[in-house]
């Protein structure tokens, strides 16, 4: 099984690299910057944010999207910046997905759009990896909390909350962190077949998975 995990930083989504390597699955990371472990002092001090531990990881980068992402945050509006550049590197992400062989494609929220379409014609499987709950759970909390009023929606966050809500229908599964971001997809009517719970406990991920019998697992995330 070949599974490619794309997300425009590294974040959490470095976390589920290694569970799937554990599991023996043979997987590639998409994104913007990344490096291999180095045992260079001066790498590990101005790249340690994007350093892989395991190089055995498959890596394709988009670093000159990196530099237009730092430099974009200050000339303009941080959240602005963040949402072309994630645009962007869905377009480029896509445009490199359509040439690749894989089983699975696991992407993030705001950064997979148009990777999940290629999927959908491709008729590979594509999940959804979802670390917040439902947009319209954040505009409510927007609604009742003052000091988060910057979740209410105005022009960008309505773009921001079009590409999620594209992004949640287009999905062959839901990757579900907790029984809260359950109940908030349930909430908003996204379908119960297509959430696939895989709740973040105090170990790893891969304790998680190694619950279930890994052939069901397999087959479960298989089906379109």
């Amino acid at each position: 099984m070949k599974v490619i995990v794309s997300h425009p930083g590294k974040q959490h989504a470095y976390k589920l690299l290694i569970a799937l390597q554990q599991l023996g699955i043979e997987v590639t990371f998409c994104t913007s910057f990344a490096l291999k472990k180095q045992d260079n002092y001066f790498a590990n001090r101005f790249f340690g944010k994007r350093l892989l531990i395991n190089s055995n990881v498959a890596l394709k980068t988009f670093p000159i999207l990196e530099l237009i992402r730092l430099l974009g945050r200050k000339i303009i509006k941080p959240i602005v910046a963040q949402h072309y550049f994630e645009r962007t590197f869905d377009r480029l992400s896509s445009n490199w997905l359509k040439r690749q062989e894989f089983d699975i494609f696991i992407g993030y929220e705001c950064s997979s759009r148009l990777c999940f379409e290629v999927c959908r014609e491709m008729g590979k499987v594509s999940l959804l990896d979802l670390a917040q709950i439902h947009y319209n759970e954040l505009k409510q909390l927007g609604k009742e909390y003052e000091c988060l009023n910057y979740l209410l929606e105005d022009g960008i966050r309505s773009k921001i909350d079009g590409t999620k809500h594209r992004e949640l229908e287009l999905c062959s599964k839901i990757l579900s962190i907790s029984s809260f971001v359950k109940e908030s997809l349930l909430k908003n009517n996204i379908p119960k077949n297509k959430i696939f719970d895989l709740p973040i406990g105090n170990k790893s991920i891969v304790k998680n998975i190694k619950k279930r019998n890994r052939i069901n697992l397999k087959s479960s995330l298989l089906v379109p």
